[in-house]
């Protein structure tokens, strides 16, 4: 039995396998993509198979440059957030200990012992670095994400690209890298 496919049958049938062609190949490249970028589980980054803290991901955030200047502004704000933090846990201690000495010789007459009132300014000067400390560490944590999200941004952008669109011999599929 002979069967000549007309034009039409021809056309539609060309179509079909260039969408599937088209959509193996968008699977395939969607599956290399999504290895090249960062994913979070917990505390833990893994990028192509592998397993990272985030302080590991250096070597990897160097490659885009606006994802690294986010990764340095987040060790940078971690560091500021630190010595806030410590500051104001060294006031806070210096502060339970001023106003825990009890030494009858130093309060007047009227009750007011003068290392308790050192104790307490100290504990109320306490709460400015704590405060600027918790500001820092939210800015780390904001530029920790913005440093993954810009990664995998870019990542995704230039990555190939695939239409479907007229050749001079007629439909065909364009691949760019």
């Amino acid at each position: 039995m002979n069967h000549q496919i007309n034009p039409d049958e021809k056309s539609v049938i060309v179509k079909f396998s260039v969408y599937l062609i088209g959509t193996i190949l968008l699977l395939h490249v969607n599956q290399i993509s999504a290895q090249d970028l960062i994913t979070k589980e917990g505390r833990i980054y893994n990028y192509q198979s592998q397993s990272y803290r985030y302080q590991e991901l250096r070597d990897i955030l160097k490659n885009k440059a606006s994802a690294f200047t986010h990764y340095q502004q987040y060790h940078s704000a971690r560091n500021k957030a630190k010595i806030f933090g410590y500051s104001s846990l060294g006031l806070m201690a210096s502060g339970f200990y001023f106003g825990s000495i009890k030494k009858e010789s130093n309060c007047s007459s009227g009750g007011v012992c003068p290392d308790r009132i050192t104790g307490i300014l100290l504990g109320l000067a306490s709460i400015l670095p704590g405060t600027i400390a918790i500001a820092y560490s939210i800015k780390a944590s904001d530029h920790r994400i913005k440093s993954i999200n810009t990664f995998n941004n870019h990542s995704k952008n230039s990555k190939i690209s695939i239409k479907l669109g007229a050749t001079k011999n007629g439909i065909g599929v364009i691949i760019n890298f």
